[in-house]
């Protein structure tokens, strides 16, 4: 078999990929390959993946229930819930971690919560925060962490600005409810 060489000599080998990058026309500068380190759900153990992805529906449950909406709103402030979790993921650093998140079966979770007290779920809610953000802040990239717990505090304000309590858009239970909570996440 004959082969064209740089120079187009018939009979000599090809060109290998340092003699093409030795080839003046043909040089091309040094490059490297950088791999992008994303954090997924199998970098956690199981139970700290479903307090994880747990996360947004108690937060915003909690605030739909720190206050009586009524009936239409408090059905309007589920759907919210619902909605912002199953839309889709923020193009954010976090968008691998919300997307996975977002597979939870949120109505099954809200029939968890449903018994529960609203001061009961509200500190839960605010405890589980801290904890999330630690592990978040332990074992993901920083751009992650703080992407995944805006878009879980950006869902819980979704929520109580919903509907109206008392004449007002948010609530005085949730404005504190939503104070703890972005202070536990460390926003």
């Amino acid at each position: 078999m004959f082969h064209t060489s740089r120079t187009g000599r018939a009979g000599t080998e090809p060109p290998t990929p340092v003699a093409l990058i030795e080839e003046p026309s043909l040089r091309i500068g040094p490059t490297q390959l950088v791999l992008a380190t994303t954090t997924s759900q199998f970098d956690f153990t199981n139970n700290e993946w479903n307090d994880i992805a747990v996360l947004p529906v108690l937060v915003g449950f909690a605030v739909a229930k720190a206050e009586d909406s009524g009936r239409i709103g408090s059905f309007r402030e589920i759907r919210t819930l619902i909605h912002s979790i199953a839309e889709q993921a923020p193009d954010n650093a976090a968008r691998s971690l919300i997307e996975a998140a977002s597979t939870i079966d949120v109505k099954h979770k809200i029939d968890e919560f449903e018994d529960h007290a609203p001061e009961l779920l509200a500190d839960v809610a605010v405890r589980a925060c801290s904890t999330i953000s630690g592990v978040l802040d332990q074992r993901a990239e920083p751009d992650e962490s703080a992407a995944y717990k805006s878009w879980v505090f950006d869902i819980a304000h979704q929520v109580a600005n919903t509907s109206k309590e008392d004449g007002v858009r948010i609530s005085a239970a949730e404005s504190s409810l939503l104070d703890r909570t972005k202070q536990a996440l460390g926003l």
